[in-house]
Parts: structure tokens; sequence; C-alpha cells
């Protein structure tokens, strides 16, 4: 009996068994103001540093305690605090339209913090490129959330071809990007005069932009609408989400669209193995849309996605708090 050679094959065999070797849980990205991770809405849904298995590339530092919350670029280090209470609340309003608890999922948040109310060109640059560094790793990362708007501004040209290649790399890696339309009120299309919103007027098969309708699907008031850019209208009205300090506040806007739209998608992502692509993943959205007078060459899909009937709504957690 060949003992060296056994030996071999079981230590091979150990090593594959490894819990170094595991797979990384899917995760969803948002890049916005940060999140409350204390928030009790979020129990369950960051990942324990002692189930982060795959070494992370720089700027992420695997924290010694607790769990991975995310990178702060502002800040530089790993606790991504929101002071604004946006991200908190999309994060709250993704999970909610996911659908799901955490113990009833491998899925993950991960907070990528780039700006307080306005994210400056470089940081979002600098966002996309380290979500890049982990898919890149092998963290299965799968959408990320961009729930803001960046309009060009006289120049930028050094810094927006910067943030455009890192966009273009991302989505060509299969990551799906979600993003905001705008709150306007005016047709955006891909060219200079209507001065469209990014990421959401880039070009790419993996990008999916929303607007906000009310839940009957009647496009609000102050939603951007256009064919070319936006695909799709979610409810995004008076939206109920957590805030941070542990309570809730009700916000409306295309960032809440966009949120729902990104929970939504990650639901059917997460629905088979392998998980389906852009163009799957479209072909899904687009069966699921519900036609309405008021998005009828509005939007691409010329509709609006009603709630999940398996979508709960956001549960109230403490005091509501209308936004200001």
């Amino acid at each position: 009996m060949n003992f060296p050679k056994l030996l071999h094959l079981f230590c091979l065999a150990a090593l594959c068994a490894s819990p170094l070797r595991a797979a990384s849980p899917p995760l969803i990205a948002i890049i916005d103001s940060g999140i409350d991770a204390t928030h009790p809405f979020f129990d369950g849904w960051f990942l324990p540093v002692e189930d982060l298995t795959t070494p992370l590339p720089p700027p992420f530092k695997r924290p010694e305690r607790g769990h991975w919350t995310g990178w702060d670029f502002i800040d530089a280090d790993a606790s991504p605090d929101d002071e604004s209470g946006h991200g908190t609340h999309v994060a709250g309003v993704l999970l909610a339209a996911l659908g799901t608890k955490p113990t009833d999922t491998s899925a993950r948040l991960l907070v990528l913090r780039t700006g307080v109310v306005r994210h400056e060109l470089f940081r979002v640059t600098e966002g996309v490129n380290a979500a890049i560094a982990l898919k890149k790793a092998g963290v299965d990362l799968r959408i990320v959330l961009c729930a803001f708007e960046y309009e060009r501004l006289a120049g930028d040209e050094d810094e927006f071809a910067a943030f455009e290649d890192a966009f273009t790399r991302l989505l060509d890696l299969g990551v799906i990007v979600v993003a905001s339309a705008g709150n306007g009120g005016r047709v955006i299309a891909r060219d200079d005069d209507s001065n469209p919103p990014f990421p959401a007027a880039f070009e790419h098969a993996g990008l999916f932009t929303a607007t906000a309708c009310g839940a009957d699907g009647h496009l609000a008031a102050r939603s951007n609408t256009g064919p070319s850019i936006v695909a799709v209208a979610v409810p995004g009205v008076a939206v109920e989400g957590p805030a941070p300090g542990g309570g809730t506040r009700v916000i409306s806007g295309s960032s809440q669209a966009a949120a729902a739209l990104a929970g939504r998608l990650m639901q059917g992502s997460l629905a088979s193995t392998p998980p389906p692509d852009a163009a799957a993943l479209r072909q899904k959205l687009a069966a699921a849309v519900k036609p309405h007078p008021s998005l009828t060459g509005s939007v691409a899909l010329d509709g609006y996605l009603p709630p999940s009937l398996t979508t709960p709504p956001p549960p109230l957690l403490q005091e509501s708090e209308s936004a200001r």
C-alpha cells in the first residue's frame, strides 16, 4: 500500500473541504451614503467575520470581530456609517423587496460609502473599482445598487472617463447594476441636450434603470422618464424603511424604486443555479411588468413592476418619521 500517496490524497481532500475553500455567499452591494448597521432591521444580513473565507483585496480590511459590513471611502475604514439616512433607507427597501429572512437565504449585504448627500465622482469610481476587485477575487457579487444620480459638469472629462470605464468593467464581469432615474420630472435621453443622470444613462445590457410610480402604477409627479434609458417604473411613493437610530421613515423617489427593483432582481438571481444572466433577468422582468397608460412610451417596458405576492411590506420597527 502506498502510504505517502494516500496521505497526500487525504490532505488534498481535507484542503478541498476546508472552510478556506468554501464558496462565497451571493452578495448585493449598495454604493450610497452608508448604513446604520446596528439597526434591528439589518440583523443577520451582514456576513459574520468567521464566514469570510475569501481573502479581501485592498482597500478592504478584515474586521477583527463581528460582521463584514463594507468599506467607507470617505473615512477610509471598515465602518460605513450613515450620516444622511439615505443609504439606510434604500438598504431596507431593497431587503424588503427581496422578500425573505436572512435565515432563509445565503444572500448577504455589502455597503460601500462614497458620499453623504452628494457623491464625489472620484469616490464613486473608487467604490466601483473596489467592487471589481472583489468580483475578481472570487466574491460572488451579483448586484450593485446605485441609488444616486450624477449630472455631468464642465471640466469633468478625465474624472468622468474613469467613472465610465469603471462601470463598464464592472458590468462586463457580469455584475448587474441597478440605477435610479432621478426626480427632476423630465424626459432624459443619451444626448448632451437633456444632460441625463449617470450611471442611469450608461448603455449596457447589464444596467437596469428604474423610475418611481405609485402603488397603482401611475407615474409619480417628479419622476424622470425616457424609454431609451429607463427600463421600468417601480412603486416608490411614500415608502417606509429603516432610519438611523432604530426607527423608520417614509420617503418617496426613484432611489426607493431602484432599491425595490434591485431586491426583486436579486430574488430572481437566487431562484436558479447557475444564476440567470442579464438577458434572462430582463426577460423575467418583462414578464412581470403590468402596463399602465401613464407609462406607455415613457419607459422601455411601458409599465410598472407590481409588488410581489411573496414580498411582505417593510415592518414597522418603531415610530415612523415623515421625511422632510
